[in-house]
């Protein structure tokens, strides 16, 4: 009877802690299983980069101009080489540092902020115009490692499948013992 009030204990406890990763896990596999409604239904529109006016003339979008900005978005960061790419067809200037890209249009001397899981726009004076979430990278990584970022490894997804372990077989215990119980004592009649 002491075993079955410490398992009934455990039990409803272990389902507190759990059943937040329980409801996260099943959308981020429904999310796996049909990304296209989740994705539709999570984004809310897109910003048109080919749409941002030109730079005033006599304004330089240089490397000079991108490590500036650079600096300014990530001040405690050593930066990196400034590369000359496309992005979304459009030529920029890009500085990598720190799991982050400073990507900066050259024609119009609007920047964005990109790391893995978000990207933030912004005009040359420094307003953020848009921040979009990249949610498949998000619902993907909390699915596997159950939060985002790898720095404590698989810790948190570790503890919590084990905590999901002793709480489906404590509730199958708790399910079936009284049946086997009322079972045994029918029987034995």
């Amino acid at each position: 009877m002491i075993l079955l009030q410490w398992l009934r204990s455990i039990h409803g406890w272990l389902g507190l802690f759990v059943m937040p990763w329980i409801v996260l896990i099943g959308f981020t596999g429904f999310y796996l299983n049909h990304p296209q409604p989740v994705l539709a239904w999570l984004d809310r529109g897109d910003i048109d980069d080919g749409a941002f006016p030109t730079a005033p003339a006599g304004t330089a979008v240089d490397e000079a101009y991108a490590l500036a900005i650079a600096g300014k978005l990530l001040p405690q960061v050593s930066l990196g080489a400034v590369n000359r790419e496309l992005y979304h067809g459009h030529p920029a200037l890009f500085v990598r540092a720190a799991g982050h890209e400073v990507i900066v249009q050259i024609a119009s001397g609007y920047y964005f902020d990109k790391t893995d899981y978000s990207r933030a726009a912004y005009d040359r004076d420094g307003n953020r115009l848009h921040t979009k979430i990249y949610w498949g990278r998000v619902l993907k990584e909390f699915h596997v490692r159950g939060w985002l970022g790898g720095r404590l490894g698989t810790y948190l997804a570790d503890a919590t499948s084990l905590a999901m372990i002793v709480f489906g077989l404590s509730g199958i215990y708790l399910f079936l013992w009284p049946r086997w119980r009322r079972f045994r004592l029918r029987r034995a009649r």
